[in-house]
């Protein structure tokens, strides 16, 4: 006759064997809020933000209707201080907070320089005329996966090639460069 008790260590084993393997492939995901790239390594890596600053271009000999209606866009005057990744080891943008996250978008950052026949029309930042300014350029396509109710993380449906380029949420611009 089998003891009453005798199949509880081989439960408490499998309890904590499942336990264990549970944790193990868990993703781990950053403690606090902010922007972080994901490498295939599975770490994350913080990255600053930078508030963007807003301009309008207008042509010179544009209709005045076409002027007022343009949209200022985002742009930032000063790129200097960009943090470096490996572009192979590059896999997605980790995004923790309250922001909108349907609104999330990954550029190339583009270098702008006002052509002879453009001017600001409208201007709220330091970009000057002779001066470069930085742009989101295309929109790359994304994944996206939400992992709860503040986290989400996106990941280009092709892999990025060395560059520089910005995750975008209103205000809110996050540079870095893949070399």
């Amino acid at each position: 006759m089998i003891k009453k008790y005798a199949f509880f260590p081989a439960i408490v084993f499998f309890a904590i064997l499942f336990t264990i393997a549970g944790v193990v492939s868990a993703e781990t995901v950053p403690e606090f809020d902010g922007a972080y790239l994901k490498t295939t390594d599975g770490k994350y890596t913080e990255i600053k933000i930078t508030k963007a600053f807003y301009t309008a271009v207008a042509r010179q000999g544009q209709d005045l209707m076409e002027v007022l209606s343009l949209k200022p866009g985002p742009y930032v005057a000063d790129k200097s201080s960009l943090p470096t990744f490996r572009a192979s080891a590059f896999k997605g943008f980790f995004l923790k907070g309250t922001y909108k996250f349907e609104f999330f978008s990954l550029h190339p950052l583009r270098e702008r320089i006002l052509k002879e026949n453009e001017i600001f029309y409208e201007n709220h930042g330091p970009a000057q005329r002779n001066q470069p300014f930085y742009v989101p350029g295309d929109q790359i396509e994304l994944r996206q996966k939400a992992i709860d109710q503040n986290s989400y993380y996106f990941e280009p449906r092709e892999g990025l090639s060395n560059g520089e380029y910005v995750g975008w949420i209103g205000n809110n611009l996050w540079l870095f460069r893949l070399e």
